[in-house]
């Protein structure tokens, strides 16, 4: 899937990217990292940026090595 949204935001980590669309809608890709909030379903690679869903909408994100965190719109922490 490819997507011709723009980002407002990117985080970049050793493994993935993720990216914030102003609406707080997140994209992702590289690898090892989850597609679905909230679920142990993993992707192993992805070149383009993929949606990140069912989520919340978020108002900044982290991307480290192993894990992607982030701070909804409604300013709660989400890991």
């Amino acid at each position: 899937m490819r997507t011709t949204a723009r980002f407002a935001s990117l985080a970049a980590g050793a493994q993935r990217t993720c990216a914030r669309v102003g609406d707080g809608t997140v994209f992702c890709w590289g690898t090892f990292w989850v597609t679905t909030f909230n679920s142990d379903e993993i992707t192993r690679s992805q070149a383009n940026p993929q949606r990140v869903q069912p989520a919340p909408a978020f108002k900044s994100l982290m991307v480290g090595t192993y894990t992607t965190c982030g701070v909804s719109a409604q300013a709660a922490g989400i890991a």
